[in-house]
Formats: structure tokens, C-alpha cells, sequence
């Protein structure tokens, strides 16, 4: 798997290629929380040059297993990134913060994700990383309505009936404990 072009060998017309992304490379990728299922990914790429600028424009395809953040289920998600990249000669210049949000992108659409590069090629590699990694969630969920499990048995909330546990009922928060042996006189009507 080879991500790197030298940019003089890219033709006017550019190149289309389709690379596989091996399991192992996705296990890389993907990080702690993302799992690969055993099945590769496919990275459907085109690559043009503009002058000494690079564009690069496609589609990142791969299934990751992840455990969900509340309800600790393990689920399968396919995921399809768009990769919109731009590539410039030249160092990446420092600049604060605000003025990062004025950058021109050097006549790139403000969609892109500009790198700036040194020398006679591009590697694609690392900005695909970050592709995955920005687009992946830090706390991943099963579903957006996830209702966890539960905070006293820990049973799975979304696998019971209304999504609530019966535990709770039946808890007696311990400080006042002595209160349920106390039997109050009733009043006559």
C-alpha cells in the first residue's frame, strides 16, 4: 500500500486509483476506541496538480466495531468519509489562532484541508489518518437515543421494556434506612 506521488509524475489529467486498506492499517488508524471487523477498506482516490499544488479528492470505505460509551454493547458501523485535501509547497506558517481562521487557503475551496509539503512528493498517509481520526467520535454510540445501563444492577436500558430498571425502585438510599422501620399512627377520617 503505497500512498506516496511524486507530483512531476502526475499527469494533466490526474490519476484515479482505488488502494485497499488492510486490516492492519485501519488497526493502526482507527486508534484504542475503533476495532477493524477483519474486513479491508477501500480508499477510492483522485489525485490532479495545479501548477505545484496537489488536490486530492475521494472517499475513504471501511466497518469498524466499537463499544458503545453508555450501554457497553459492541457494534458494527460502516463508515463512508469524504476526503477533500489540498497540498502546498512551502512551510506551514505560524500564526495565532485568530489569524489561522483568516488564512487564505491559497485559492482552495474553504472546504479543503490544506498541507503544505517540501520536496518532490506527496504522502498521503498521515492526512488520511486524520481524515478517520476527526471524523471518528471521541465517545461513540450505539444509537443517539442510547439510554445506558443502569447505574444500580447494570443491566442494559435499551434492552428493557421502557428502557427502566426496576432496581431503583426497590433501592433505599442507605441514610435513611431507619425511616422505613418507623410506622407512623394513621390518622382517623
Amino acid at each position: 500500500m503505497s500512498f506516496t506521488h511524486v507530483v512531476d509524475k502526475i499527469p494533466a489529467a490526474g490519476l484515479e486509483f482505488t488502494e485497499v486498506l488492510s486490516t492492519e492499517w485501519l488497526g493502526r488508524a482507527l486508534g484504542d476506541a475503533f476495532r477493524p471487523v477483519g474486513v479491508p477498506g477501500e480508499a477510492k482516490l483522485e489525485v490532479a496538480r495545479e501548477g505545484t499544488s496537489v488536490v486530492v479528492d475521494g472517499e475513504l470505505t471501511f466497518t469498524a466495531e466499537f463499544t458503545c460509551s453508555r450501554c457497553a454493547e459492541d457494534v458494527q458501523v460502516t463508515h463512508l468519509l469524504p476526503v477533500r485535501l489540498s497540498f502546498v509547497v512551502g512551510e506551514e506558517p505560524e500564526e495565532s489562532e485568530e489569524e489561522a481562521d483568516d488564512l487564505d487557503t491559497f485559492g482552495m475551496a474553504a472546504d479543503r484541508e490544506v498541507i503544505f509539503y517540501q520536496g518532490p512528493e506527496v504522502d498521503l498517509e498521515a492526512p488520511l489518518v486524520e481524515v478517520i481520526i476527526f471524523a471518528l467520535p471521541a465517545y461513540p454510540l450505539c444509537a443517539e437515543d442510547c439510554r445506558g445501563v443502569c447505574v444500580d444492577c447494570g443491566q442494559n436500558r435499551n434492552a428493557l421494556p421502557g428502557g427502566d430498571c426496576r432496581c431503583a425502585e426497590k433501592r433505599v438510599d442507605p441514610r435513611f434506612a431507619k425511616l422505613a422501620s418507623i410506622s407512623l399512627p394513621t390518622k382517623p377520617n
